[in-house]
């Protein structure tokens, strides 16, 4: 059987991204099975840290404001340790990962972040691969409509994948139109929409 005592597992001591998976069990160490979902975690963001201690856990939560954490969570550590880590603007999503997953759904409700129990890892990764995605396609144009976009969660984020798609395709017709100075002046004249007309200014300057 496999065993590590090491609290936590990653590539490189330091995270080279903004984004964090984070990984709290006690039994996280103690099959073959954690250790292959490790593995496949990494593949869908490459810096993973795993701990056994729910204090040591938040304590490294708490230390990285400027990252941005998917928090896997067993369904014993989840009811008492969601309560008081869940409205850090660190903490992105939470999946509760267990092997009664009907225990604990109901209560998973009350927390807008969690995304769901699992006890089937394929479905796990699949979801976090999902909002992995979600977050990275939307973060950066939503940042510069909204200085606290930063702090979303997944939720607010897959509720502005509409708007995200509409500029994305606002910004490739206007690339494509005529340049002269006087066209552009006339479609920025146009636009009414606060949002638009943000993103209207970069694409002026961006031909300019």
């Amino acid at each position: 059987m496999f065993t590590m005592t090491d609290s936590s597992i990653n590539i490189n001591d330091e995270n080279l991204e903004d984004l964090t998976v984070i990984w709290l069990d006690e039994n996280i160490n103690k099959t073959n099975d954690c250790l292959d979902t490790k593995t496949r975690l990494r593949y869908v963001i490459n810096y993973l840290k795993t701990f056994i201690d729910p204090d040591e856990c938040i304590d490294y939560i708490t230390s990285i404001s400027n990252e941005r954490v998917f928090l896997i969570i067993s369904g014993s550590f989840g009811e008492n340790i969601i309560p008081l880590i869940s409205d850090l603007k660190q903490i992105l999503s939470i999946y509760i990962f267990c092997s009664n997953k009907f225990k604990y759904e109901q209560w998973a409700h009350n927390y807008e972040k969690i995304q769901g129990v699992f006890n089937d890892k394929i479905q796990l990764l699949n979801k976090l691969t999902e909002n992995v995605k979600s977050y990275t396609n939307t973060s950066i144009l939503i940042s510069i409509f909204s200085p606290s976009a930063s702090e979303k969660s997944i939720h607010d984020l897959n509720n502005e994948n509409a708007t995200f798609m509409w500029f994305q395709l606002l910004m490739e017709i206007l690339l494509r139109m005529p340049q002269t100075i006087e066209e552009k002046f006339s479609i920025v004249c146009g636009i009414r929409n606060k949002r638009a007309w943000h993103t209207v200014q970069l694409v002026y300057f961006k031909l300019s």
